[in-house]
């Protein structure tokens, strides 16, 4: 070995290579980083704030926004209701001068793929049943079940949120 000739020294490392390391370096950590801003934003679509969007449009009749929460091929009773509802439960909507207060929603049962989330209300105008009168409810409890579908929590409509309170 010459003592001249940096290219034969085994310390020796070429400037492509040290370019190419720093490279590889940046994308694998701008990898771990997109990775890490992926996993925020898919914990934001939780069991409760799916419960939470879902009660909040079903309570100010923006059934539309609510139809779009329901898992596939389970808004039944949600079609069937809003189908029925009156002329005079129209004209009652568009005289409400508060809008309901959803005060908590947490998980109470959970297995697996399916929850069951509480949400409680306050100053909820109620809608019982097709043909009934809708009334003022100072302070509601509903249940919520939900699903995941591909890693998206979705409502489960048994049948039409009620008070439970």
């Amino acid at each position: 070995m010459i003592v001249g000739d940096r290219k034969k020294s085994y310390l020796y490392i070429p400037k492509s290579v040290c370019v190419m390391r720093f490279i590889v370096f940046f994308i694998l950590t701008a990898m771990l980083v997109a990775g890490c801003v992926r996993k925020d934003s898919e914990e934001t679509n939780t069991a409760e704030d799916c419960a939470r969007r879902f009660v909040e449009s079903f309570y100010n009749f923006e059934y539309k926004k609510a139809f779009g929460l329901c898992a596939q091929e389970n808004d039944s009773w949600l079609r069937l209701y809003v189908s029925n509802l009156s002329e005079e439960d129209l004209e009652s909507v568009k005289t409400l001068t508060s809008r309901p207060e959803i005060d908590d929603c947490r998980i109470i049962a959970q297995c697996g793929d399916s929850a069951v989330v509480e949400c409680l209300l306050h100053n909820v105008f109620v809608i019982d049943g097709i043909g009934s009168q809708g009334h003022m409810e100072r302070d509601a409890t509903v249940s919520v079940h939900l699903i995941k579908e591909k890693d998206e929590w979705r409502v489960r409509m048994a049948g039409l949120p009620r008070n439970e309170k």
